[in-house]
């Protein structure tokens, strides 16, 4: 016997309607917590209770930037303790460095003056050596003296040679004499070194001033100024005697 197919068939719950299923059946919204006022301290997640009023969005916004704000200083006390750190370390290795520099500045300082010394003598004594007519033993000493040379700058120190014509720099030169001159151009410009400067690389402190002989332009019309100020004549008069006390008389004199 068939079953008629026009039979209506039971009825139910649609899963597909979008309404509870199961033991959920009949539960319309999510029970809420215990703490029905977690809405008003601030957490949107948690609904109203029943019967609760909505809270404004103006409290909902004054929660959030209260929220941001507290985020913000902490933040910043965190990036503020961070440059600080970055400062004592930045300090001590600055310290280091200056501890480590003086160390080897110490430890140098003999040495270097020894080999300025022998540069020194090894150039004077090529120089010497090359006006007797003696090149021969001139360019060995000079040799002698280029090695010197490298020595210093490997131990950090350069030196120092001004060109002829440069102008005269106080603080790295020394004037050690005068050239008169007629040309005002050349005033106060060097003429000749006699002898080379010694400065420390690292630090640019100058060791020691190059010795150099300065251009110095005379005054106009005073071409024998030099013999006419060293003259007698212009010389200023010497101031007379001073008078002598009469002498006291003799016995002779006073009839004792």
């Amino acid at each position: 016997m068939h079953e008629d197919s026009s039979r209506p068939l039971p009825t139910g719950p649609d899963p597909t309607a979008g309404g509870p299923v199961g033991d959920d059946a009949g539960a319309g919204t999510r029970t809420p917590p215990a703490d029905a006022t977690s809405w008003w301290n601030g957490d949107p997640t948690v609904p109203a209770a029943p019967g609760e009023d909505t809270p404004p969005a103006a409290a909902v916004l004054v929660s959030v930037v209260e929220r941001l704000a507290a985020i913000e200083a902490t933040l910043t006390d965190f990036h503020r303790r961070a440059d600080h750190r970055e400062a004592v370390i930045d300090r001590l290795h600055e310290e280091r460095l200056e501890q480590r520099s003086g160390v080897r500045r110490a430890l140098l300082d003999p040495i270097v003056t020894d080999l300025i010394r022998l540069y020194d003598g090894l150039s004077a004594e090529s120089e010497r050596m090359s006006g007797g007519g003696d090149s021969r033993t001139s360019n060995l000493l000079a040799s002698f003296a280029d090695d010197v040379e490298l020595a210093l700058e490997r131990c950090g120190f350069d030196l120092v040679r001004p060109r002829p014509g440069d102008r005269f720099q106080s603080g790295a030169q020394l004037a050690a004499s005068v050239v008169p001159t007629d040309d005002p151009a050349r005033h106060n410009t060097v003429a000749e070194v006699t002898q080379v400067g010694v400065l420390e690389r690292d630090t640019g402190r100058v060791r020691r001033p190059a010795r150099t002989r300065v251009f110095r332009s005379r005054r106009p019309g005073s071409e024998g100024s030099d013999a006419t100020e060293a003259s007698p004549a212009t010389a200023a008069p010497p101031a007379p005697p001073a008078p002598s006390a009469p002498a006291p008389p003799s016995p002779a004199q006073s009839g004792l």
